[in-house]
């Protein structure tokens, strides 16, 4: 455990009959408190020994403290006797490939006494209080020596307090067990985060008592809506992000993670706002929406990189990404959209337009002569914006990114919609003739970058005609440009990618460095929006497959086929990948398009086969108020229920996607005979719903 950023470590080892016990020498599980709360465990099972370490942090800000609970248990029916140390070592856990891994220096260390507790000083602020005192403890210099030369042999370093100029200093604490058959000892460490403890939570009575609050926080907060599913795992999952991502921000700061993405991408955290509104958290996605207005520069562009204290990274100085406009006006009209929050929508309106005008200025560069009377590549490039490193897929100085684009049309879509809904109707056509603009050289310049490149599918950039359908999903979902587009060529450009990289990790052609992105997981509700629903469940079930470990139902930035091997992974948990899953799975259960509002577009026939659990989602925020259903199957039936709270019909109603291969034969509502269905879907209009699908 590393109890502080880029700080030392305290690692565990058992010594028993004489031996050192290690993590090697176990079985070694992990697990999340009931499946999904952020209150992660490691267990070792060696012989009749279990050992299991349990970490969660609790507290207001600036008496906020990690709890250790550390508990060895004799599984066996003869008694055990040992030890338990607990050594600092100085050594991150992310590893030197990480890039902010590797070594981490312990200058000095102090051990003693306290009245509360047996108190370690580490590089003289740092602070770890063993609250249950334990039978030994000392330190030791790089220069003398190690922990390790002693805790083999069952001893601790020899000294209460050390000097090291190397910054290797070591120390270790010994608590002796002896277990009968079933006993087990519990073994309690706090370390503030900032400042001091409570003192009167430095007993393990009150650190049960925090974990207790802790715990009936975190299932307030996850569980403000209610997704049963014959696969418990999909809805931990879901939860488990949504936990990870309130956990990686910084006040109102959205953020991918909290070590080496401790910043904000713009396009990120609407993303990330939008997960949030999806699963009951406004007031979030409020807050950042504010605070992101709150950063925007005088020119009107939202930068795509903000430091946590508001300031602009470096990187995002020199590498610009023009996807932030859109992002930003999107993330306003879907907080919106979900809360119907007027304030709000007026309070950033000015951002708003400001954002709108800084897309204006940068497509004006590409409307000039130079482009609009070429005849090389230059041609491909008029009317639309410049180039960027959107989405991080090309190297400076960057190229004509499509994604930039679609994003842009989206925020001058919503623009338009937020200025209706605000009285504005003087903004509306320049707004309207921008998008129009827009798309008219967005769909030309496509046009002939697939002439020019000899290419079918829709392209990632205008400059290479390369197929990136990771960026292409963008122009299905949120900015649903998809519908200016022959399904064909969508179709091509995200099987190319299914085809010929999706199916070889899959393969024995898989080799070892083969690298896979949990932003794939976008192309999941690309396909279910496409129709495509088989190849979704495929790429949903790879990535549930590699969440790592399982239990903690979490993705790094990057996933390795073989996942022992020693690359960059990014932050872990990382909470854009994680939004990402997010998303796919509701839209598996509910998905906003074309004005209607899509029910059950992903799931399983088996799941509503005769004898399955009821699929059931309770209370999910959409566009037009709380939604509820449940599905279950009856034979050669499905009967379904759906009910509304707060609701406003969408303007194109409601559709309920059939959960069955085989087409549709009748369809009734409210016990009546109903002729509002095709093949795969029944429409309606009107809550409560009570339909009955005959196939």
């Amino acid at each position: 455990v590393e109890l502080h950023p880029r700080c030392w470590s305290l690692m565990p080892y058992l010594w028993t009959g004489g031996r050192l016990v290690t993590s090697r020498d176990a079985e070694v599980s992990q697990e999340l408190e009931q499946g999904y709360l952020p209150i992660p465990s490691v267990t070792w099972k060696a012989g009749d020994l279990r050992f299991t370490q349990k970490l969660f942090t609790w507290g207001k800000n600036g008496q906020d403290t990690s709890y250790l609970i550390y508990t060895v248990e004799n599984s066996g029916a003869r008694e055990q006797e040992g030890a338990l140390f607990i050594t600092i070592r100085p050594f991150q856990v992310t590893p030197f490939w990480q890039g902010e891994g590797g070594m981490a220096q312990v200058f000095n260390l102090r051990l003693g006494d306290d009245p509360s507790g047996h108190l370690l000083f580490v590089n003289g602020t740092q602070l770890l209080y063993s609250v249950t005192p334990p039978d030994a403890s000392g330190g030791i210099s790089f220069q003398e020596g190690d922990v390790m030369d002693f805790v083999p042999h069952g001893d601790v370093p020899p000294h209460v307090t050390v000097r090291d100029p190397w910054g290797g200093a070591t120390a270790a604490l010994r608590y002796n067990f002896r277990l009968g058959p079933g006993e087990r000892a519990e073994y309690v460490f706090a370390a503030p985060l900032r400042g001091t403890p409570r003192p009167d939570a430095l007993d393990n009575e009150a650190v049960r008592r925090e974990l207790a609050t802790a715990r009936a926080f975190w299932e307030e907060e996850l569980n403000r809506i209610r997704i049963e599913l014959p696969d418990p795992y999909l809805f931990d999952v879901l939860r488990a992000n949504l936990a990870y991502m309130l956990i990686n921000r910084d006040g109102p700061v959205l953020q991918p993670g909290s070590r080496h993405y401790e910043r904000s991408w713009i396009r990120d955290g609407a993303l990330m706002a939008i997960a949030l509104l999806q699963t009951g958290h406004p007031e979030a996605a409020r807050e950042y929406q504010q605070w992101a207005a709150a950063h925007q520069l005088f020119s009107g562009d939202v930068p795509c990189m903000i430091n946590a204290d508001g300031s602009m990274w470096e990187w995002g100085k020199a590498l610009p990404e023009y996807d932030g406009q859109g992002a930003f006006v999107t993330m306003a009209s879907e907080n919106y959209a979900y809360t119907k929050d007027r304030e709000l929508l007026q309070g950033v309106f000015t951002n708003v337009t400001r954002a709108l005008e800084f897309l204006d200025y940068l497509r004006k560069k590409r409307l000039t002569d130079e482009f609009r009377l070429a005849t090389d590549e230059r041609a491909r490039f008029y009317g639309i914006l410049p180039l960027s490193v959107s989405h991080e897929g090309y190297a400076a100085p960057g190229k004509h990114s499509y994604w930039d684009n679609f994003w842009a049309i989206k925020g001058w879509r919503e623009g338009q919609s937020i200025a209706r809904i605000l009285g504005r109707n003087d903004l509306i056509g320049w707004m309207e003739a921008e998008e129009n603009g827009l798309r008219s050289n967005l769909l030309a310049s496509i046009r002939s970058t697939q002439r020019d490149k000899d290419v079918k599918f829709i392209p990632g950039c205008a400059d290479l005609g390369d197929c990136d359908p990771t960026s292409t999903t963008i122009a299905i979902w949120p900015t649903e440009e998809y519908i200016h587009f022959p399904k064909e060529e969508l179709l091509l450009t995200f099987d190319i990618f299914y085809q010929d990289t999706f199916l070889r990790r899959l393969g024995a052609g898989a080799k070892p460095d083969d690298r896979a992105l949990p932003y794939e997981m976008r192309s999941v509700t690309a396909y279910l929006i496409l129709g495509q629903k088989e190849k979704a469940w495929n790429m949903m079930n790879y990535f549930l497959q590699n969440t790592r470990p399982r239990p903690w139902a979490h993705w790094g930035e990057v996933i390795y086929s073989d996942y022992r091997k020693p690359g960059y992974i990014g932050d872990m948990p990382h909470s854009w990948g994680g939004a990402d899953y997010m998303h796919a799975l509701r839209t598996m259960l509910a998905h906003e398009g074309g004005g209607q509002l899509v029910l059950g577009l992903g799931l399983k026939e088996d799941w509503v086969s005769e004898g399955q659990k009821v699929v059931s989602v309770s209370g999910l925020p959409t566009h037009y108020g709380k939604i509820s259903y449940t599905v279950r199957g009856t034979g050669t039936a499905v009967n379904i229920r759906v009910e509304g709270q707060g609701i406003e019909p969408p303007p194109g109603g409601y559709v309920f996607r059939s959960p069955r291969a085989m087409p549709i034969r009748q369809a009734t509502l409210g016990g009546q005979v109903y002729n509002d269905f095709s093949p795969d879907e029944v429409r309606f209009s009107e809550l409560p719903a009570e339909i009955e699908l005959l196939y």
